[in-house]
């Protein structure tokens, strides 16, 4: 779902085949069928996902913030992906969209498969410590081992 979402439809709709121009009549239920996907997806929303979001229920960054409770700049920078969107945070995002859609979005399945992705993250992380931190001491030990 990453990408310029809105580029990559206004690059289809104006397309030439060799069957003529490809036109894409539908691009509201193309928009819905992609908020519904991204609403129940079951990973942490990307950055262009988040701009979509926003964009599709035609919100100010700073609106969105203030109704998410985090600072336009936090939003700015999820956007970019210059940073680690929070799962709860993430949440509130997605149920915004999902009310102001008139969508009914089945928030436990996405709520459990990011606290999953969550444990997982955690414990790479965890995994990656604990790497970095044997490789460090290795040569400290076999030093002490030749004396």
């Amino acid at each position: 779902m990453d990408g310029n979402i809105e580029s990559l439809i206004a690059e289809v709709r104006n397309t030439e085949s060799q069957y003529g121009e490809i036109s894409l009549s539908e691009v509201r239920r193309l928009h819905r069928q992609t908020v519904m996907a991204i609403l129940k997806k079951h990973s942490s929303l990307s950055g262009s996902e988040v701009r979509f979001l926003r964009e599709r229920m035609s919100y100010s960054r700073q609106r969105v913030a203030d109704a998410v409770g985090i600072s336009r700049d936090t939003l700015e920078s999820w956007e970019q992906d210059s940073a680690f969107i929070i799962p709860a945070i993430d949440i509130r995002l997605r149920l915004l969209c999902a009310e102001h859609l008139g969508v009914i979005l089945d928030v436990r399945s996405v709520l459990c498969a990011l606290v999953r992705q969550s444990r997982r993250e955690a414990e790479m992380e965890r995994i990656s410590r604990a790497s970095a931190s044997s490789t460090r001491q290795a040569p400290r030990a076999s030093a002490s081992l030749s004396r």
